[in-house]
C-alpha cells in the first residue's frame, strides 16, 4: 500500500511541476488535481470545493478545455429540468 502511495504523490507532483512550467495557474492546478481525485464534478462542486466564484471556475474551465485537458458532458438526474454540465479530465497525454 505504501508503494501506492508514493507512486501516485510522485505522480501528482511530476503532474504539477509540468503544469508550472507550462503556464498553468494556481487554480486550474487545483481544479485538475480534483478532478483526478474526485472524478466529474459540476462547475458548483468545484466552486463550493476551492470557494471560489463560479465565474471564475468557469473561465478556468473553458481555459483547459481550449487546451484539451477537460471535456464537459451534460447529464440529466431523471427529473425535470435542463440537465447539469459536468467536468472531467480528458487527458493528461501532454504531460
Amino acid at each position: 500500500m505504501k508503494t501506492r502511495y508514493i507512486l501516485r504523490a510522485i505522480t501528482i507532483t511530476t503532474i504539477f511541476e509540468t503544469l508550472n512550467k507550462n503556464g498553468y495557474s494556481q487554480l486550474q492546478q487545483k481544479i485538475l488535481l480534483l478532478l483526478i481525485e474526485e472524478g466529474p464534478l459540476s462547475r458548483k462542486e468545484l466552486a463550493n470545493a476551492l470557494n471560489r466564484p463560479r465565474t471564475t471556475i468557469y473561465d478556468n474551465l473553458h481555459k483547459l478545455l481550449n487546451k484539451e485537458i477537460v471535456k464537459k458532458f451534460r447529464k440529466n438526474n431523471g427529473s425535470r429540468g435542463a440537465p447539469t454540465t459536468f467536468w472531467k479530465l480528458d487527458s493528461l497525454k501532454q504531460f
